[in-house]
């Protein structure tokens, strides 16, 4: 969980920045605010995909596929009720779900590191001169 945060408080500065420094100085906060709220949906969305993914998954592990209806009844009262071997069967079912999302979120990943090598450099701005500051705030 740390090298994940750290992760990904590096990713977000960085993208803020990158939005920041690529506009004009007078649009400043329409592009962070548009940067933001697109790495907000971007965020929603890949949750609700992965977890899409991850309970067909283990809809499949388990058997009974989308339509059967078993893993709606896998509450846990009824998980602690389960035989030992049935509860062996469940824990399997689950890894082999997590297996199949962490797989698919680091294709996800390797796609993401190979865009964010065609991002222009643009050189950070340095000081900004009074009178660029003036026309900003117009």
């Amino acid at each position: 969980m740390v090298v994940l945060g750290a992760g990904m408080g590096c990713l977000m500065q960085t993208s803020t920045l990158i939005a920041q420094n690529s506009i004009e100085l007078r649009d400043i906060g329409a592009g962070t605010g548009a940067s933001t709220f697109l790495r907000n949906m971007g965020s929603s969305i890949g949750v609700s995909l992965l977890g899409a993914i991850y309970t067909s998954s283990l809809a499949s592990s388990l058997g009974g596929g989308t339509g059967g209806g078993t893993s709606s009844q896998l509450t846990p009262a009824a998980l602690r009720k389960l035989p030992e071997a049935a509860w062996h069967l469940f824990q399997e079912a689950v890894t082999t779900s997590l297996g199949t999302l962490f797989t698919v979120a680091a294709c996800v990943a390797a796609a993401g590191i190979v865009i964010a090598l065609f991002i222009r450099q643009v050189p950070l701005r340095g000081l900004v001169p009074d009178e660029d500051l003036v026309l900003a705030e117009v």
